[in-house]
C-alpha cells in the first residue's frame, strides 16, 4: 500500500493527528477507522494514482457533489484548526460528552443470522420486510491498483433518502454548530456526537 510508512512512524514524519472514529453505530457492530493526519519533510516518492493538492484548491473540490470521497472527508475534519474563541473550550466539551456516556445504558448484543427476524434474502440482497433501513448487497469488485485485482464482499446500501443537518449560529462573530449527543446500538462508546438532525428512513 503506498506511503503506508508514513504513519506508522518508520519515516521520521511528525503526526499532527491521531484518532479513533466510530462508524455508522446503527448499520455496524463497533465499527472504528484510525484517521491520522502527517506531516512530512522532504521528498515523497511519485505515484500515478496520487496528487499534491494546496488547501485552498482541497477547499475548492469539498464544494462540489461527488468529488471528494467520504473517507477524505473524514479524515479532514479531524484535522486540527485554529483556537477561533468558540464557547466551550475542547475540555468543556469532552466532559460533556463523557458525562452523556455515563448517563446512557445502551446494551447491544450478536445473535445468530438464523434468529434474526423481518429481513428477506433475495438472489443479491437481502431486505427488511418494511423496505425500510437499508439493505446488504453483494458486489463483485475489480480494481486495477488495489492489493488484489478483484474481489466479492456484501456492501451496506441506505434504503430512501435520509437527512443530516447542522443548524448553525454566529456568537461574537464566531460560527458554532449546535450538536447533539446521539447513542446508536452498534457504537462501542454507546454514544457520539452526531449532527443537530440525523434520520434515517
Amino acid at each position: 500500500m503506498p506511503y503506508l510508512d508514513h504513519f506508522l512512524g518508520t519515516t521520521g514524519a511528525r503526526v499532527l493527528v491521531d484518532v479513533l472514529q466510530s462508524e455508522q453505530g446503527s448499520w455496524f457492530y463497533r465499527k472504528s477507522n484510525r484517521n491520522m493526519v502527517v506531516e512530512v519533510d522532504g521528498e515523497v516518492e511519485p505515484h500515478e494514482d496520487f496528487r499534491w493538492l494546496t488547501a485552498d484548491q482541497l477547499g475548492e473540490l469539498l464544494r462540489r457533489d461527488d468529488t471528494v470521497n467520504m473517507d477524505t472527508r473524514t479524515v479532514l475534519a479531524c484535522a486540527p484548526g485554529p483556537d477561533d474563541g468558540g464557547s466551550h473550550t475542547g475540555m468543556e466539551l469532552l466532559s460533556w460528552l463523557t458525562a452523556e456516556r455515563l448517563r446512557r445504558d445502551v446494551r447491544s448484543r450478536r445473535i445468530p443470522l438464523t434468529e434474526v427476524e423481518g429481513w428477506v434474502r433475495g438472489d443479491d440482497t437481502i431486505d427488511h420486510a418494511s423496505g425500510r433501513y437499508f439493505r446488504v448487497a453483494a458486489v463483485r469488485v475489480e480494481a486495477g491498483s488495489r492489493e488484489v485485482g478483484g474481489w466479492s464482499q456484501p456492501l451496506v446500501e441506505p434504503v430512501g433518502l435520509g437527512v443530516v443537518a447542522f443548524l448553525v449560529r454566529r456568537f461574537d462573530g464566531v460560527p458554532h454548530v449546535l450538536a447533539h449527543a446521539r447513542g446508536e446500538g452498534g457504537l462501542a462508546t454507546a454514544t457520539e456526537l452526531a449532527p443537530t438532525v440525523q434520520y434515517t428512513p
